[in-house]
């Protein structure tokens, strides 16, 4: 090259082109360093590297010491990235939480594509307003916030962060959700849970009928369950509390129906390997189900709006479930046993040992009758055996 000393365009036999810097070591020898290939590497870029690696040389180091200073800086650069930061909390303490999954899901949907390749010190709290603004309704916003703010703290313990950006920003104030499903409602989810088929459709009448957690009753294991009991260990049960749950008969007869899947440890599956996801989905096609339903009862075009159930969500099964087990006389302590719900550590809680299993069996007998007196007309309640 006639403008940088020392650089030189190599061709070889087969016509391949690469740029090379020839200098003297310091005993005197002729050397070659090869930058890289041209045209992959510019004449502009080549003649700046031949000037850095010149000076290199001149000061005694090899003459790629500043472009492997450049590629330690963008190995760092890359790992303290916050999508570095997030598959390591994954596989680490996120790895043995109950929701692992869920929060892997929205990692890879509502923060990865936006801050994959974000270095952590970048990071600001903007950016994290930023993040949740762009998240449509107020519960998802607060669940992103919620899940970027335990990845940095844990990357402030790390060291790999001062502060955490997330630490100050707010999560907006959730009303109190209160919306029971009446009766009516119950029936039209019944109806079409019928339509939606399995394992969908088994599951969340299973979820109706026990009152349990969306994910527990979904990752429901053949080997939890035996006769009329299914015991959730702990490390499945929110807070580590294991529970067992009695099982009606209308429950027994709907797992009954559902067949396993090979090998498979889960009870509703789709895969033949794993638990169902995928959760909005399925509620998507119920709704669209059930609007369909009415329209076809009335004879109306379908509208959505007008022939689906208002506003309602999974997480409303549990609630109305609370709510008909004290409408049917059971008092609030016992159902709050029945949903396995953390009490306070006080000194009677702690003396007081006493699971009520046949006041739970009942209430959930009770309560499956219910529904099954409501969804099919029948009411074998008001039956009442003779003494013979």
């Amino acid at each position: 090259d006639t403008v940088q000393k020392g650089l030189a365009l190599r061709v070889t036999e087969k016509r391949a082109k690469s740029w090379a810097i020839y200098y003297y070591d310091p005993t005197g020898k002729h050397r070659r360093y090869t930058i890289g290939r041209y045209p992959d590497i510019a004449l502009e870029t080549a003649r700046a590297r031949a000037e850095e690696a010149q000076r290199a040389v001149r000061e005694g180091l090899a003459p790629d010491h500043y472009e492997k200073a450049r590629q330690r800086d963008r190995q760092r650069l890359q790992a303290n990235t916050f999508g570095a930061l997030a598959t390591r909390f994954m596989a680490g303490p996120g790895a043995k939480l109950r929701t692992k999954d869920e929060m892997q899901r929205q990692l890879d949907r509502d923060v990865l594509p936006h801050w994959q390749d974000l270095p952590l010190t970048d990071i600001t709290r903007a950016d994290v307003r930023d993040l949740i603004e762009g998240r449509k309704g107020l519960y998802a916003a607060n669940r992103t916030l919620a899940l970027v703010r335990r990845i940095l703290n844990w990357g402030v313990d790390l060291d790999l962060l001062e502060n955490s950006p997330a630490a100050r920003v707010k999560a907006v104030k959730e009303p109190d959700r209160e919306r029971v499903l009446t009766d009516g409602e119950l029936v039209r989810i019944w109806t079409a849970l019928d339509k939606l088929g399995n394992p969908y459709g088994a599951l969340f009448k299973v979820l109706l009928l026990t009152g349990q957690r969306r994910g527990e009753v979904g990752e429901m294991r053949w080997q939890e369950v035996e006769g009329d009991r299914w015991t959730l260990p702990g490390g499945r049960a929110k807070a580590g509390k294991g529970h067992v749950v009695y099982l009606a008969p209308l429950v027994t007869g709907i797992l009954k129906d559902v067949h396993r899947q090979g090998k498979c440890p889960f009870v509703f599956t789709v895969s033949g390997e794993a638990a169902p996801t995928g959760w909005s989905k399925v509620k998507k096609r119920l709704d669209r189900i059930i609007a369909e339903d009415a329209a076809e009862a009335t004879g109306e075009p379908l509208d959505m709006e007008r022939h689906g159930i208002p506003d309602w969500r999974w997480h409303d099964l549990r609630r109305t479930f609370a709510t008909g087990l004290r409408s049917l006389g059971f008092d609030r302590l016992l159902v709050s046993r029945v949903l396995n719900h953390a009490e306070g550590r006080g000194v009677t809680q702690r003396y007081d040992r006493f699971a009520d299993d046949e006041g739970k069996r009942r209430a959930w007998n009770t309560w499956a009758q219910h529904i099954e007196s409501i969804t099919t007309g029948v009411n074998d309640s008001n039956v009442v055996p003779l003494a013979g």
